[in-house]
């Protein structure tokens, strides 16, 4: 037995709520618990009842070896190795995503740069979905929210794992209390996935939009990615998926989804987990990002940048000024038509290379892309 399976530091770490979790989602049933120190929990397999005695005491001086007990049943059942057992409950408070490059090809490794784009574009896939619960829109250009950025900076990344180039990304989740002698299906009854906290949401919903972007792209449905934007589709999504599908290889990315036992989904939610993505898919997400990114107006955005022109009739109580914007991911050139007093300030900063920021819509108008019903307008570092 390898030193890892029988270090007591590691199974020290698993807490009875993520092993009976790990056991609750893998169809044990709770049988009886036996005071505070331990549940007894039994299975059905090959038609014999197997009863394991999960320890509910950290304090056991024999804690340790009684999860390895229960640990090397569950090996024993599940026909794998014990330290992958471990590594599965030590992860049971967390929702994972699972994206696998070269998927079935001998690679431990990708260049540096593409190692670097895998792990960005799988950030902008999360936050963007992220964003999408809060204000779904076909693009996202500025900043996130608070709360966005809150549960990014949350996220963990895992051991990458041989065979394939694979990076698992974790996201805590809490505990859902739950009465272990509750019914299934009052259980049902009693739970909403919209009542869920924002980071399973975020997981939640790419599950959903995964397989109604691959479907919209393998049919070259450009309504149907429109039509889902009420339901988080947008373009910066589109580019992430496609990004990742790009960098994995000839046959394009596979991405799987694992719930954390700690917080179990329900049937009836119809949440789907293994997605296969291929390189013609990606091309075409690349052209319904494009397309996405004219869509619409982007309500309440904000600007932030170096003034580069200024217009203005002499006869005109407001002039247009042309403003290299660089709060999104990439630059871009925004107009503003503002009024005389604001105008004289925008010439001013471009004088003296201050940049201005400004809050409002913007809205594509003669292939240009404006910024209307402005509001906030200053000159950052102004005396």
């Amino acid at each position: 037995m390898k030193s890892f399976e029988i270090n007591t530091d590691i199974l020290s770490k698993i807490l009875p709520l993520y092993l009976t979790s790990y056991l609750d989602a893998n169809n044990w049933k709770f049988v009886s618990k036996y005071e505070d120190i331990a549940s007894v929990w039994q299975k059905c397999d090959d038609n014999v009842t197997i009863k394991v005695i999960a320890p509910s005491d950290t304090k056991l001086a024999d804690y340790a070896n009684r999860i390895l007990d229960v640990i090397k049943v569950l090996s024993g059942i599940e026909k794998r190795p014990i330290e992958n057992i471990i590594t599965d409950i030590l992860r049971a408070n967390a929702d994972t995503i699972r994206i696998t490059a070269y998927k079935g090809k001998p690679i431990n490794s990708l260049p540096l740069y593409d190692a670097s784009n895998l792990l960005k574009s799988s950030l902008d896939m999360i936050a963007s979905v992220a964003q999408s619960i809060i204000n779904p829109r076909p693009y996202f250009c500025s900043r996130y929210s608070k709360e966005v950025e809150d549960f990014i900076s949350g996220l963990k990344m895992g051991h990458t794992e041989q065979g394939s180039f694979i990076v698992n990304i974790f996201s805590k989740t809490d505990p859902r209390l739950q009465n272990l002698f509750t019914p299934l299906e009052k259980e049902q009854e009693l739970l909403n996935k919209d009542d869920e906290p924002l980071g399973r949401k975020t997981i939640m919903r790419i599950s959903q939009l995964l397989p109604l972007a691959i479907n919209a792209a393998n049919n070259r449905d450009e309504q149907m990615f429109m039509n889902s934007i009420k339901d988080g589709m947008s373009a910066n999504f589109c580019e992430s998926i496609s990004e990742i599908t790009k960098i994995c290889g000839d046959e394009g990315a596979n991405i799987d989804i694992s719930w954390a036992p700690v917080r179990p989904v329900m049937p009836y939610w119809h949440l789907e987990t293994n997605f296969s993505i291929r390189q013609d898919t990606a091309d075409v997400l690349t052209e319904a990002a494009q397309r996405l990114r004219t869509l619409a107006p982007e309500k309440d955005s904000e600007i932030m940048g170096y003034v580069v022109k200024c217009e203005k009739n002499e006869t005109a109580n407001q002039g247009e000024i042309k403003v290299n914007d660089t709060l999104g991911d990439k630059s871009r050139a925004i107009y503003l038509i503002l009024n005389d007093s604001e105008y004289k300030r925008a010439v001013e900063a471009h004088r003296d290379g201050l940049m201005i920021t400004a809050k409002g819509d913007i809205e594509k108008q003669a292939k240009k892309q404006m910024l209307v019903n402005i509001r906030d307008f200053e000159i950052l570092n102004e005396d």
